[in-house]
């Protein structure tokens, strides 16, 4: 039996901070296994957050530093873990600017500076070989999924983030179903900071308040977005273009019930996407993670509209509510480290399967 051990660290559109999953793989008989050691994440400063959530209206000169200014904040969170063993850090990267049509998509957080602070290789840069190969660079987690998780019990996998995305695995077939849905947490948060000066709508309870505005309802069922079939995917330029002035137009309205009318919104488009997309007659059980699980009221919206559907949601533990994409953006890591394919042609669009992601030495 091999074992590595190796970090991921993952920082989302939703800008809670920096997730690291300190994590032991093993392989054995051809069969993946993961045990989390210690899962930790580390809160940005609300100036930090201001500059990601800015930063795709930056100069180039503003996004090398910020580019720098991460990668040693990151390499000094990972140097207070000070884990005893690393074979390699896995890094996402912070996302400041996605246009896959355009042939292009940028990870911040330099992966020199990381591996310089700490003397680990680190592996990074994911997403750009597949968008150079014409996908989308996304999702890439579903790779991830179908070695690491039952995929038989549970064959979707919907992941609640700044962006909500799923993955359906079906069972006799290898063709892996995948795509971004709707923005999620990136508007909510948006939301709750501008008008309720708090980072986030804590369990749901600003917009429980609210009713429902019909004429937004319908506008937001319009997005363009929702008619497109995968491979496709989102990034925060398409929240702040496309979404965000539908929400504004509404601003003479009561703001919670904006927010009340966005999370039926959300609710509903995942359970009409997961239905139309997976084909699904008989009830599924669905996988949850990423914060937004935490959203009591967003998630009871959700298993409404699901029941409606025949969909049923299932929460793991929260270790893999919260760390997930970091544990698998460690194992996609891996995969890299051992020059396997991390990606699936058919989930992102790419002419191939590739074995992404660079390697800085230090």
């Amino acid at each position: 039996m091999r074992t590595w051990y190796a970090v991921g660290l993952m920082s989302g559109t939703s800008l809670d901070g920096l997730d690291i999953c300190y994590v032991r793989f093993s392989n054995d008989f051809l069969l993946w296994k993961y045990d989390i050691i210690d899962a930790t994440t580390y809160h940005y400063s609300e100036v930090l957050i201001q500059k990601l959530k800015n930063a795709h209206t930056y100069s180039v000169e503003q996004i090398a530093s910020l580019d720098h200014e991460l990668g040693l904040l990151w390499g000094e969170y990972l140097k207070q873990k000070n884990y005893p063993i690393i074979d390699f850090v896995a890094s996402h990267g912070h996302t400041v600017l996605h246009n896959p049509k355009q042939g292009y998509t940028l990870q911040i957080g330099n992966p020199a500076d990381i591996a310089a602070i700490i003397g680990v290789p680190v592996v990074a840069d994911f997403r750009r070989l597949d968008v150079a190969l014409k996908g989308n660079g996304a999702p890439l987690v579903p790779c991830g999924e179908k070695y690491l998780f039952n995929s038989i019990k549970y064959p979707i996998f919907l992941n609640l983030g700044g962006i909500a995305n799923f993955s359906f695995h079906p069972q006799y077939s290898k063709e892996v179903i995948a795509s971004d849905l709707v923005f999620v947490n990136i508007a909510i948060n948006d939301l709750t900071q501008q008008f309720f000066n708090t980072t986030y709508d804590k369990n749901g309870h600003i917009a429980q308040q609210g009713k429902i505005i019909s004429e937004l309802f319908q506008e937001l069922e319009q997005w363009h977005f929702l008619l497109q079939s995968p491979p496709k995917s989102l990034g925060r330029e398409q929240y702040e273009k496309e979404i965000k002035p539908i929400l504004e137009s509404y601003f003479s309205f009561e703001i919670e019930n904006v927010l009340h009318t966005y999370y039926h919104f959300v609710a509903k488009t995942i359970a009409k996407s997961i239905k139309e997309l997976t084909k699904v007659d008989l009830g599924q059980q669905v996988f949850v993670t990423g914060g937004g699980a935490h959203n009591v009221f967003l998630m009871d919206c959700i298993q409404n509209y699901g029941r409606a559907h025949n969909i049923f949601y299932f929460l793991p533990d929260p270790v893999l509510i919260d760390y997930k994409e970091a544990l698998v953006f460690a194992f996609l890591g891996l995969m890299r480290w051992i020059h396997q394919k991390n990606t699936i042609n058919n989930v992102t669009g790419a002419v191939r399967n590739a074995v992404t992601g660079a390697i800085w030495t230090p």
